[in-house]
């Protein structure tokens, strides 16, 4: 985890050092890339790169983390705009997600892909638990799905990581270069069965 120094900085300057990575990223794999090489991107010195993460990995958990929390600002926006329709919101994330992915997106999400049993991820997934518990906490409470379908947060983070494995699907589908039109409609029919089975289950039980 960043330390409290970095998160104090300046948002100019934070995001300097957060697209550092994400250059170098897309130049190097994460077993060749080092510190020094961040530091240089960043111009900032090997000293004061130890001051604001404890190492390499924690610089990319650092910068993955950041771009989920890009995403989930992104999706509350979506989701308010859209009055609470969380079904039709996640297919308009998803489409804000494909339109933003170039080759450049393309060389980061590959390398990232590559370690997926590496300690940047396990460690990334660890730090952001709590974080994405209250992103289950706030959709229950302002979306459709808290109000007709589900009761509780377990049932929400359920659901959540459905629609989470959905969109990482299609993300890696992309990495991968398969047709766009073949992965949108893969996307909305997995969206469409998600929102439909909850409704047969509810009908089921009703």
């Amino acid at each position: 985890m960043a330390s409290e120094r970095f998160e104090k900085l300046k948002p100019k300057k934070k995001k300097i050092i957060l697209d550092s990575i994400a250059n170098c990223l897309s130049l190097k794999s994460i077993e060749e890339l080092s510190v020094i090489d961040i530091s240089k991107e960043a111009e900032i010195s090997r000293g004061t790169f130890y001051t604001y993460f404890n190492d390499k990995d924690d610089a990319i958990s650092t910068f993955i983390k950041d771009k989920e929390n890009e995403f989930i600002k992104a999706l509350k926006e979506i989701i308010l705009s859209n009055k609470g329709n969380l079904f039709k919101s996640i297919i308009e994330a998803y489409d804000l997600l494909k339109n933003h992915y170039n080759e450049y997106h393309k060389k980061i999400s590959k390398n990232i892909l590559n370690v997926v049993n590496s300690s940047v991820l396990i460690n990334y997934i660890h730090d952001t638990m709590a974080e994405l518990d209250e992103l289950n906490a706030w959709i229950l409470d302002n979306t459709d799905v808290g109000k007709k379908y589900l009761t509780t947060i377990e049932d929400v983070r359920n659901l959540m990581e459905l629609i989470n494995f959905t969109i990482s699907t299609a993300i890696l589908r992309l990495s991968m270069n398969y047709e766009i039109t073949a992965i949108d409609y893969d996307v909305k029919l997995k969206i469409n069965i998600i929102k439909n089975g909850i409704k047969s289950k509810l009908s089921k039980e009703d």
